[in-house]
């Protein structure tokens, strides 16, 4: 009965830093647009598009790999809490951009 609590601890725990790892790519989009508001988004450059693409996608990455393998987290874990809360924040952004009726 312990061996599966302390599992299922583990499970849940990683479900936790899977909602943390969403968060923290949400906060990088915040923090790190695509394109400034001052600007029009026709003289977005494709270099400049993608660099701050590369960097938004090898920090989540590398927040990833740390948190497998040297915080141990549990793997499943955080794959299905990462993949919950990035759902859930595509349906809250999905929610905000649709037209009022």
């Amino acid at each position: 009965m312990v061996h599966l609590f302390i599992k299922e601890s583990k499970f849940i725990s990683g479900l936790l830093w899977g909602f943390t790892l969403s968060y923290s790519g949400l906060l990088l989009f915040l923090f790190l647009p695509n394109h400034k508001s001052s600007q029009d988004v026709q003289a977005l450059s494709m270099i400049n598009y993608l660099f701050r693409s590369v960097i938004r996608m090898s920090t989540i990455l590398g927040l990833f790999m740390l948190m497998v393998f040297v915080l141990k987290v549990h793997a499943l874990g955080l794959l299905g809490g990462a993949f919950a809360g990035m759902m859930i924040l595509s349906f809250l952004f999905l929610f905000k951009m649709k037209p009022a009726q």
